[in-house]
């Protein structure tokens, strides 16, 4: 497995909601086999209070064209008439052939930032601006676009802020059976061993097929560093949040 390098304290996985605030000049540019789609989106902490971070996602391309340009044009809900562009970045390529690519977004005031993406290749503009409502992502709870499973977790480091304790947080999940089971995988020495913990119930969105697990993992030793991901094995089948197959890092450098 392989590491996937976070910024200072918590991480936490944010829903993507809809908003009636329309992107000036956005035509959604509709393919088969969408050309362009929003992967995850949350608010992404770097100091202990929580008092700093930005607002970061990861976006799907198809690759048309290599000189592809990717922008996530975005504003904030305490100023609807400030429109701002910012590159994404190139990250991998997946199995599926699709892009993966990465933007960042400052915060400002707490505000929920509104955004859709755009992307320019072969002379066409594709728009994934969830189909004319654009997106909203907040300070606050838990689900990425069409994710049959989610993380949303951070950790408690010890007096000094150089040593991890625990990590704990919230999974979504969509409830595909009764029956299933649902874990988290960590390691504290870089995946030499690795501990398999249960995540357990804890409740339900209201009016949706959504479900809230808890975990809670106590370190073995004081690492820096822990990676780990999450499992859900239901109806025979294993879903993976694994980071876009890079997992998730939590620690100190």
């Amino acid at each position: 497995m392989k590491l996937f390098k976070n910024s200072l304290c918590f991480m936490i996985c944010f829903i993507i909601t809809a908003t009636t605030v329309l992107i000036t000049g956005a035509t959604n540019v509709q393919a088969s086999e969408d050309p362009v789609q929003l992967c995850h989106a949350r608010y992404h902490i770097f100091s202990a209070d929580g008092s700093t971070g930005h607002y970061e996602g990861n976006i799907a391309v198809k690759n048309l064209d290599p000189n592809k340009k990717v922008t996530v044009r975005y504003c904030y809900e305490y100023n609807q008439n400030n429109w701002k562009d910012v590159s994404a970045k190139y990250v991998k390529t997946t199995s599926d052939g699709y892009e993966i690519w990465h933007f960042e977004t400052p915060c400002y005031y707490y505000s929920p930032c509104i955004f859709a993406i755009k992307c320019e290749a072969n002379g066409q503009t594709y728009w994934d601006n969830n189909n004319g409502n654009n997106y909203t992502v907040t300070r606050d709870v838990i689900l990425a676009k069409d994710s049959i499973l989610n993380l949303n977790s951070h950790y408690e480091a010890n007096q000094t802020y150089d040593r991890i304790k625990s990590i704990n947080g919230y999974i979504a999940l969509k409830n595909l059976s009764s029956e299933k089971n649902v874990k988290v995988r960590i390691t504290e020495d870089n995946w030499q061993t690795y501990t398999d913990i249960d995540a357990e119930y804890h409740s339900s969105q209201e009016n949706s097929n959504i479900e809230y697990w808890h975990y809670d993992y106590k370190t073995k030793t004081t690492p820096r560093n822990v990676q780990f991901a999450v499992y859900y094995e239901v109806n025979g089948v294993t879903y993976w949040d694994n980071n876009s197959g890079s997992n998730y890092f939590l620690g100190f450098r």
